[in-house]
């Protein structure tokens, strides 16, 4: 379990928010189990997962999360409050991170093509914990690399630690040899927030886009 701040905890029987944390040393990723239970399944068996429509979510209702505001790679204000009436995903991370970050963000690509024209309903908030290095036009660059409908932003830490902690998240500098220097060990979670802003479900690191596009259909349907 995550050793991160305490606060709001999810109602009971829902998925403890603190239980996804992604430490840089971890880089055995989903895709990689994907594979090998592909290769061991040739043959008779169950369809594979891209051929299955995936089973409905059990959305819950939690008592954390909530609004907030932090400076954008647009320049602007971006303010949380001000994308009601659309689904939000928002997941925590930084530009320096070498593949949990680039991969949730592909993964938000395939979910917009899976969702067709209702991903103009539906809006990517990246929070960048890595203030130090990830400034607003870096922030730009690389959001933008991705052609999707999201908006990074960051803050200095006395603004961005009350939010991380609103959200009963985690973050932590990790020394490195690299030669990006430091990286930092991060909640890996995807929040799925619905248009009324409450948080409703906790995707996890790896989880696929056909399922997490599935949820944003459901929260939009409400």
């Amino acid at each position: 379990m995550t050793s991160g701040p305490s606060g709001p905890r999810p109602r009971p029987g829902v998925q403890e928010p603190g239980a996804d944390r992604w430490r840089p040393a971890a880089r055995l990723t989903a895709a990689t189990a994907a594979v090998a239970a592909l290769a061991a399944g040739c043959g008779s068996g169950p369809l594979p997962s891209a051929t299955r429509t995936p089973p409905a979510l059990e959305l819950q209702t939690f008592d954390f999360g909530g609004d907030f505001e932090l400076p954008a790679h647009t320049g602007r204000i971006f303010r949380l409050a001000d994308v009601r009436g659309r689904a939000v995903l928002l997941f925590f991370g930084y530009t320096y991170c070498p593949d949990i970050c680039p991969t949730t963000l592909q993964t938000m690509a395939e979910v917009e093509k899976l969702l067709g024209p209702e991903k103009q309903r539906l809006q990517t908030v990246f929070v960048s914990v890595d203030p130090e290095r990830d400034t607003l036009p870096r922030l730009k660059e690389y959001v933008e690399h991705f052609g999707i409908n999201a908006v990074a932003v960051t803050a200095p830490p006395a603004q961005l630690d009350p939010i991380v902690k609103q959200y009963a998240a985690y973050y932590e500098k990790q020394p490195s040899d690299s030669a990006m220097g430091y990286l930092v060990d991060h909640t890996s979670r995807l929040y799925l927030i619905d248009p009324r802003g409450r948080i409703r479900y906790l995707f996890r690191y790896g989880d696929e886009a056909k399922a997490i596009a599935a949820g944003v259909g459901q929260v939009l349907a409400e």
